[in-house]
């Protein structure tokens, strides 16, 4: 299911709360929630990944930003510059 979300025009950010201690975790949640309330898309998603290289990557059809720390103003970005631009933009 997650796969497909980005051909259906989704920016999913993903989280490893593995790399961090549990109160960063809570705050990097806390950061992605706050991000994804300013940016009021129906189409954006949080998923943790506890594999993932990085503390927090965002992905959407063909692209990829990671990130050491959140930054809400390059997720935002990422955000604007990548949502709905997927093959099947309409899909449900």
């Amino acid at each position: 299911m997650l796969s497909t979300l980005p051909e259906a025009g989704y920016v999913i950010f993903w989280y490893n709360c593995d790399a961090l201690d549990s109160g960063s975790c809570d705050e990097l949640k806390a950061q992605i929630r706050a991000a994804m309330q300013q940016a009021a898309l129906p189409e954006l998603i949080a998923f943790p990944w506890p594999t993932l290289d990085t503390p927090v990557a965002l992905t959407s059809w063909g692209k990829l930003l990671t990130l050491q720390q959140f930054d809400s103003t390059e997720a935002l970005a990422f955000v604007k510059a990548n949502y709905n631009r997927a093959p099947e933009p309409a899909a449900p």
